[in-house]
């Protein structure tokens, strides 16, 4: 009698875009739907800096030693958060979501609110320039 082939779970759903568009008060948004969450990623108004306000405590209650990952987390998760509605994690849930997960709400937040990212935008440029100066380096033959 022939074995059955063991069924294979399916892979994990992979991050995608719901809808894109402007809502009824012309406001630019792109709702999108992650393994476990649907959130709405809105362009910012006024009062957004109170929003980011408050979630600076969360992550400042979550009591991370080491100063670069809680400087990043601050200002990553205080920026998604304020211009995000619908299931939005906590701050310390952020940290355990998967990393496509965390890739494609951060991507969408740049491009609906790119002035709360700016700062990622300066580091994305400052690695690409590091990153040509590290392959000219390595290009360099040493003299013989």
């Amino acid at each position: 009698m022939p074995t059955k082939p063991a069924v294979q779970p399916a892979p994990p759903a992979q991050p995608r875009i719901l809808k894109e568009g402007y809502d009824s008060e012309g406001l630019y948004f792109i709702r999108i739907k992650l393994r476990k969450r649907t959130i709405t990623v809105i362009e910012p108004v006024y009062g957004v800096d109170e929003a980011r306000s408050s979630f600076v405590r969360e992550v400042l209650d979550l009591n991370i030693k080491d100063d670069a990952r809680r400087n990043t987390l601050l200002l990553t998760y205080s920026a998604l958060a304020a211009v995000s509605t619908g299931n939005v994690p906590k701050a310390g849930q952020l940290l355990q979501m998967a990393d496509a997960d965390v890739k494609f709400w951060i991507q969408s937040a740049r491009k609906v609110a790119p002035s709360l990212f700016v700062w990622m935008s300066e580091l994305d440029s400052l690695t690409a320039a590091e990153g040509k100066v590290v392959l000219k380096k390595k290009g360099k033959q040493p003299a013989t």
